[in-house]
């Protein structure tokens, strides 16, 4: 993560926020908010080179690197040379010359006497005929000498030639040369060699892959250098590659994670309005915010430093700036035609609807949850310039999907993409997920809705050459099964704890220390059991040397028809600590640790100096930095300029920073589920909660609950993933997070006491039933307390109920809960029915249900079919239309 400077910030924000939220290190709401999604590059219109030439690492050789020294012969692109003229062929020339140039007088002259006639004068005439007669005989005897001359010239230039044929040596039928400087070709580096040929030590200048041509070839020759004895491959050049690696030919996908967070606010021009984010209106209430951030590519293990603008719809504008990670020069031939990354890719995303649409789907924010938008860039390709064009989508609600790209075909992705179910008994089928992780700490859970016993594989693996799965009728990478074993390499060894359908698995990526980590939340014994399984598999990152860091994808597995997953709503995502900035943080401790013994002393003796000046010197001191933003406490003595102090201004601003967010009261840092217990400092999935009334409030509104719930209240919970649990549990609550209240169970400690059940976990929309507050903290303000009390919380998004009509031709069930599985059936409605529904909430198996009332029974029913082709079960009543009527 990029840190910004502490100067020309907000500093009332500033004041409040600290370096580990800034960094990333520890999630907050006002620090970075993580968008994931997929990018679309679309085909181009560029038309492919027709040639073919070698591949790189063909055979197992590779191209041959062509410098000074090496040998070669001529190419299939090479200028056939001229034969050299003899010298008795360069005589006849000239001679032919000078006979054109001594006959063109006399044409000249024969020309105009015709045009003149003839004349009168017999005289003249007589005369003019003596001179002509004189003049032919003496030009005859000119012409006999020169022709002689000629003669002797032909029979001189024909020995010499015969001399000089004897003397040099034949032209070899195949020319051998040695490589003496690369050159550059019309511009181009590197495009040409400059050769020397072995058989008349001649000098010519080649073209190597200047323009696709090859006038040379790389060779081998035999020990005498007159013949060769092995061509080798040519390289490829940059079309050519960008054509094997399906440039511009397919539609290729990318999955990536948008870190941003806001750095300053702008006010933007309200002309602009329309070509910005869309929305907003002038003056004040059209602001932008600056933002900046991460992007990361995990296909090429890349992350980019971005730049941009907010508006106040969640639009975003965001330009590629520097590429912070992964390889600059080599692996993006099938996104920019080339192999070297370039900057300036400029995204433009608007939501996709508002936020009350995005809840209604699933979302626990009523903000934009899932942005649209798209991207351009032009390229140059031999010479011709290629536009690209893509699409891009991301949301907040998820950490990633199910690619139906990358599935096998035993196995069907629901529309969201976050369910898989399998359609027939495969060997191993697998699905992967559209993001992978090449670096930061994650994790996700998965819900299992059905399955046999060792039936179900979940896990990361790697994708295989130009992103494609090395096979997907089999499970691979690293997971678990779901009969307390592990799975590597088609190697299994006992490990964890069995899982079954309704458990949820947790699943714990550390990418920056190469481990993988399960967690169960189940049912056990008829107990709701919560533990840490423990480190599955370590050194996931260090297998050997690479160009480009390992990336692992998340991927679940099926052996059985009918078994089924969900990847839940649940996850945290933590960004990795760059190495510069470890570095910066232990020189500074070490610089810390220098001063801070020498410190008392030159303190004490610039104190003496200070009082034995006169009043106000103190020359050559160092003053203590006061955080910009704000001074310090007024319970403590502000520093004079007099006090020489060595420590750094630095200590004082996180000081600073820390004792402001502590003594507002409202932030409150804990662990997670995620959390590892052998996790350092630097560790992510940290987080601060909001235990402000407000956000509290805000986050019981998204989850439906009636009466809201504060930090430190104690609340009672019946159900656990939709079952009834015999002996309730009790949980405290611990604030709100990312929309959703977080809570840390008190009553029951999981199997091994300590393995897990403590840690704070969330609960989702689809967790409220059996929520009951059992007692309301000290700490609410008792007007507050009561004011709740008597009245009901709106649902954020409000959903204001309407009417719906029954269009599957099975009908619809009603049934008494939320989730299916775990519910009775309590009636039916026919098709064609239309009845009114007051609630919508999505289930843990990500399935829109709706409370009804019907037949003098209420309960819920679903909004589609099950898995399959998710065919609909009811309808929306259009009001005012025939059917409302």
């Amino acid at each position: 993560p990029i840190s910004p400077g502490y100067e020309g910030g907000d500093g009332a924000t500033q004041a409040t926020t600290s370096r580990e939220v800034e960094e990333g290190l520890v999630n907050s709401d006002d620090g970075w908010t993580l968008w994931s999604g997929m990018i679309v590059q679309h085909p181009t219109t560029w038309k492919r080179p027709s040639r073919s030439v070698s591949r790189v690492n063909d055979g197992g050789e590779g191209a041959y690197p062509l410098i000074p020294g090496c040998y070669v012969t001529r190419g299939p692109d090479a200028p056939k040379r001229e034969k050299k003229k003899s010298k008795a062929e360069l005589l006849a020339a000239e001679l032919e010359k000078a006979e054109a140039q001594r006959i063109a007088p006399k044409l000249a002259k024969a020309a105009l006497s015709s045009d003149l006639g003839g004349s009168s004068d017999l005289t003249s005439a007589a005369g003019a005929a003596e001179e002509e007669e004189k003049a032919a005989a003496e030009a005859a005897e000119k012409e006999k000498e020169k022709e002689k001359e000629e003669k002797e010239a032909e029979a001189k230039a024909r020995k010499d030639d015969e001399e000089a044929a004897a003397a040099e040596p034949e032209r070899p039928e195949t020319e051998i040369g040695v490589v003496e400087e690369i050159i550059s070709w019309e511009g181009v580096l590197g495009a040409g060699r400059r050769v020397r040929w072995l058989h008349d030590d001649s000098v010519e200048e080649c073209r190597w892959g200047a323009s696709d041509r090859f006038d040379i070839l790389a060779i081998e020759p035999n020990k005498d250098k007159d013949a060769v004895k092995k061509v080798l491959p040519l390289p490829e050049t940059r079309e050519t590659v960008a054509k094997r690696r399906h440039f511009g030919q397919d539609t290729v996908r990318y999955g990536v994670l948008l870190r941003v967070r806001a750095s300053a606010t702008l006010n933007a021009d309200p002309s602009t309005a329309d070509g910005g984010g869309g929305g907003g209106g002038g003056g004040d209430e059209w602001q932008s915010v600056a933002v900046d951030g991460t992007l990361e590519l995990p296909d090429f293990g890349a992350m980019v430093y971005v730049t941009g603008e907010r508006w106040p719809d969640n639009s975003l504008k965001i330009v590629e700036r520097k590429l912070l990670a992964g390889s600059a020069d080599s692996g993006w031939t099938s996104r920019f035609g080339q192999n070297a990354w370039r900057p300036g890719t400029e995204y433009e995303l608007a939501p996709a609807y508002g936020g009350a649409a995005e809840t209604e789907s699933g979302g626990v924010s009523n903000e934009a949850q899932r942005v649209l938008g798209s991207y351009s860039y032009k390229v140059s390709l031999a010479g011709e310039s290629v536009e690209v064009n893509g699409d891009v989508e991301l949301c907040t609600g998820t950490l990633f999907t199910l690619d139906p790209h990358m599935v096998a075909p035993s196995i069907t992705i629901s529309e969201n993409g976050c369910s898989a179910s399998c359609t027939q008994n495969d060997p191993r089928g697998l699905a992967f997920g559209t993001v992978g992780f090449a670096r930061g700490v994650h994790y996700w859970e998965v819900k299992i809705e059905q399955a046999e016993m060792g039936s179900i594989f979940l896990g990361v693996a790697e994708k295989g050459v130009d992103g494609k799965a090395l096979r997907l009728t089999r499970w691979q990478g690293w997971g678990v099964i779901n009969y307390r074993a592990s799975f590597h390499n088609n190697t299994e060894r006992v490990y964890g704890d069995h899982f079954k359908a309704n458990d949820t698995v947790g699943l714990r990526l550390d990418m920056d220390k190469g481990k993988l980590s399960v967690f169960l939340d189940g049912m056990k014994y008829g107990e709701h059991m919560v533990s840490d399984l423990g480190v599955a598999y370590e050194g996931l990152t260090s297998h050997r040397e690479r160009v480009r860091p390992r990336t692992l994808w998340p991927v679940v597995g099926f052996r059985r028809n009918g078994d089924k997953v969900t990847i839940t709503r649940k996850w945290l995502s933590s960004p990795a600590v760059h190495a510069k900035h470890m570095l910066g943080d232990a020189v500074a401790v070490s610089n810390l640790l220098a001063v801070w013994g020498t410190g008392n002393a030159a303190t004490a003796e610039a104190q003496a100096q200070a009082q034995a000046a006169p009043q106000g010197a103190g020359a050559g001191a160092v003053a203590v930095a006061v955080p910009k933003g704000g001074g310090l406490p007024t319970t403590l003595a502000a520093p004079t300029k007099s006090m020489a102090d060595p420590l750094p201004s630095w200590l004082y601003r996180e000081a600073y920073q820390l004792w402001s967010r502590w003594r507002a009261s409202r932030w409150v840092r804990t662990t997670s589920r995620a959390t590892s217990p052998t996790d350092d400092a630097a560790a992510g999935l940290r987080l601060e909660v909001d235990t402000s009334p407000r956000a509290c409030l805000a986050a019981s509104a998204r989850l439906g609950l009636r009466r809201p719930f504060f930090a430190g209240d104690k609340v009672s919970i019946a159900r656990a993933g939709g079952r009834e649990l015999d002996q309730p549990e009790e949980a405290v609550v611990l604030g709100a997070f990312r929309g959703a209240l977080w809570y840390r169970i008190e009553t029951q400690r999981g199997e091994g006491g300590h393995e897990g059940a403590y840690r704070p976990w969330c609960w989702m929309p689809s967790d409220v039933e059996g929520l009951k507050l059992a007692t309301r903290s000290p700490a609410v303000p008792p007007a507050l307390a009561e004011a709740v009390t008597r009245t009901n919380l709106a649902r954020l998004p409000t959903y204001r109920g309407g009417k719906l009509r029954i269009v599957f031709d099975g009908g619809a069930v009603i049934r008494d809960g939320l989730e299916i599985d775990c519910s009775e059936v309590v009636g039916e409605v026919a098709v064609g029915v239309v009845v009114r529904a007051s609630e919508r909430r999505i289930n843990s198996c990500n399935i829109a249900r709706y409370h009804i009332s019907h037949g003098g029974v209420s309960g819920w029913v679903s909004e589609k079919i099950r898995g399959g082709d998710e065919a609909l079960i009811m309808e929306r009543v259009v009001p005012g239309s025939e059917a409302d009527k």
